[in-house]
C-alpha cells in the first residue's frame, strides 16, 4: 500500500511529461503532413 501512495505523484508527473513532449511532437507531425501534401499536390 505504501508503494501505491508513493507512485501517485509520479503518475501526475509522468502525465505532465508525456503531454509536454507529445503536444509539440503531434503539432510537428501535423505540420509535416500538411507540407508533404502540399509538396505532392501542388
Amino acid at each position: 500500500m505504501n508503494d501505491s501512495v508513493r507512485t501517485r505523484p509520479r503518475a501526475g508527473l509522468l502525465t505532465f511529461v508525456w503531454l509536454w513532449v507529445g503536444i509539440p511532437f503531434g503539432y510537428g507531425v501535423y505540420q509535416l503532413a500538411t507540407q508533404v501534401v502540399q509538396l505532392f499536390t501542388g
